[in-house]
């Protein structure tokens, strides 16, 4: 699916962020056709491409089977009659979205990567979180568990609450940056991930709609962008602490908590 937004100026801020780009480095992957893509441009003089991706079997391509993702299944009672395709975690999490009309749950992972299509330098320098609560209504929660260590990125970790939601960027090792800024040019995009979370204090909200507003410094001139612009493509994660949540464990389903 294909969203398009213009960049819309925004007040100038009392100051830059000091943090260069090179430790926003790319990451190694690749953005597919199937890949959700916001194009975000002011004008001519100051295009900026924004991809979102949101397939978690991309993100984590070529990484160890190491991580996987909660998907709650509305409207389900149990999954016995449920028979997933057999294979990895990210796998049945993505059957599970594909095929079932879930929702993440407890946590998610979205890609930015972010392109500046004229030879301008633009500063990505934050993302701004909104956040509101909804009620998904009964269901379930699915994972496939797994082991190993945890498999780090550079991103921003996002904690969703409806009155005071942030985020944070972490560098490899979840070392918190305090300033943020990345460089992007249009031989030198930005790849990042946005990993959401229920904040810590959240104990009543079932459900969390989200998204964000990227700030760019362009030429001296202050731009932001929303992603997604569509307030019906908006990001969406359930708290998985209000429901049962099974395992895959080989061929059969195991109740590992009730809600």
């Amino acid at each position: 699916m294909r969203f398009s937004t213009k960049l819309t100026g925004m007040g100038i801020v009392d100051s830059i962020a000091s943090i260069v780009r090179p430790l926003f480095a790319p990451l190694q992957g690749t953005v597919t056709q199937s890949s959700n893509r916001l194009w975000a441009s002011q004008s001519r003089t100051w295009p900026v491409t924004i991809d979102i991706e949101d397939d978690v079997r991309i993100i984590w391509a070529n990484t160890p089977p190491w991580i996987a993702f909660g998907a709650f299944i509305p409207g389900l009672e149990d999954p016995e009659d449920l028979n997933p395709p057999s294979g990895t975690a990210l796998d049945l999490y993505h059957w599970a979205i594909s095929e079932l009309n879930a929702s993440p749950s407890g946590f998610s992972t979205v890609r930015l990567d972010v392109r500046a299509k004229a030879n301008v330098e633009v500063v990505f320098d934050s993302v701004r979180v909104h956040c509101e609560e909804y009620d998904p209504g009964p269901g379930i929660s699915i994972i496939q568990p797994v082991g190993g260590a945890s498999l780090e990125s550079r991103r921003f970790d996002i904690e969703l609450s409806a009155w005071a939601p942030k985020a944070q960027a972490l560098d490899l090792g979840s070392s918190p940056i305090q300033e943020f800024a990345a460089t992007v040019s249009r031989n030198d995009p930005l790849r990042i991930n946005l990993d959401a979370r229920p904040a810590d204090y959240i104990t009543q909200a079932k459900a969390f709609r989200w998204w964000l507003d990227v700030d760019f410094l362009i030429e001296g001139q202050r731009k932001s962008v929303r992603v997604p612009k569509n307030p019906e493509d908006r990001f969406r994660l359930v708290n998985s602490l209000h429901f049962p949540m099974y395992h895959r464990v080989g061929d059969s389903w195991k109740l590992a908590r009730e809600g």
